[in-house]
């Protein structure tokens, strides 16, 4: 089965100057039939570049870029690997990596303003993140399953990097305007002993089977600086972000009480069976210190899609709701489901 990146129509969200200094132009990757590849993620930088990561079972694999007739044949590898393009505005392909394991996913790529490429996604065997110098790095080849944070320069040639053991899937990752990099993981194929950097553990009792999350932060070159934790009965897509004052904000649905850092605890209204259960949201200091917390829910259970912080701070979500929810004393019922 073949899968076609078609950044040509997702270049329509990046401006109309950019359409305005290049023709529409697409690339693909492509392997044997058999075999599904796809693209993961998908940003740009201030420049126009665009970044891919895509995803492959093949062992060989052929990326063509329309605009240059260009064509890269990544070298054989067995198992399910990833793959890191970058093209510039008029469609050139600048560089490809593959990142080569038997299972990893990336689930966050974002760009800072120096030129840094951040990747994040889990691995469940050794795996080698590659450079363009031709460098080999790897992790993890005692193939305990972890989470891991990737950082590039603008030529592909990995700069850093920072893993955990034993980490779960990754939720998302994001930045403050210090420069310093924050990653929510947790409540998926996440162990209960966590090794975020040398002498520094995280146990979970997982007590009442409680899921948990972690938000860690590292600096630019991903070094680890601190860590928070949520855990709850249930927890669905936690996600972090950050505002103007390098406050956290954290958003997600949960079930049962929803424990933030030992700090501040918030109880469900709906504790059923679908997926989902009560919306909350929180704000911490730049060291974690919970500011303020808010949790809203019905008779069944919502879902949190998606949250974002606007240039003035205000704090933007959209998600599922199934029944009537107070917000700020405020009844909410959209009978078509959407928030």
């Amino acid at each position: 089965m073949k899968i076609v990146t078609l950044i040509s129509l997702l270049l329509l969200l990046f401006g109309q100057q950019l359409l305005a200094q290049s023709s529409t132009w697409f690339a693909t990757l492509s392997g044997s039939e058999s075999n599904v590849e796809s693209t993961k993620e998908i940003t740009h930088d201030e420049y126009g570049n665009i970044y891919t990561v895509s995803s492959s079972e093949n062992e060989l694999n052929v990326i063509k870029s329309s605009r240059l007739n260009q064509s890269y044949t990544l070298s054989p590898t067995k198992g399910y690997h990833l793959i890191l393009s970058k093209y510039s505005p008029s469609g050139e392909m600048l560089w490809t990596l593959p990142i080569n394991g038997r299972t990893n996913a990336v689930s966050n790529i974002i760009c800072d303003n120096q030129g840094g490429i951040y990747i994040a996604g889990t691995y469940n065997s050794e795996t080698n993140l590659r450079s363009t110098n031709g460098r080999d790095t790897y992790i993890s080849r005692d193939r305990i399953p972890g989470c891991f944070l990737a950082k590039y320069n603008y030529e592909g040639v990995l700069e850093s990097y920072s893993h955990i053991v034993s980490g779960g899937d990754v939720n998302n990752i994001t930045f403050d305007r210090s420069g310093a990099v924050f990653l929510s993981t947790g409540n998926t194929n996440m162990g209960s002993n966590l090794t975020l950097a040398p002498n520094v553990r995280v146990n979970f009792p997982y007590k009442n089977k409680d899921e948990n999350v972690l938000i860690v932060k590292y600096s630019a070159a991903c070094q680890y600086l601190d860590h928070w934790t949520v855990s709850a009965e249930e927890l669905t897509r936690i996600q972090v972000q950050t505002n103007s004052k390098n406050q956290i904000i954290l958003g997600g649905a949960y079930k049962g009480t929803l424990n933030l850092d030992n700090q501040v605890s918030l109880r469900a209204r709906y504790n059923g069976e679908k997926l989902g259960g009560d919306i909350f949201l929180a704000t911490l200091s730049s060291i974690g210190k919970v500011q303020w917390s808010k949790s809203f829910g019905g008779a069944t259970a919502n879902f949190l899609g998606e949250v974002l912080v606007d240039s003035r701070d205000n704090i933007i979500i959209d998600g599922i709701i199934r029944s009537e929810i107070i917000i700020n004393n405020e009844r909410l019922y959209n009978s078509a489901g959407y928030m």
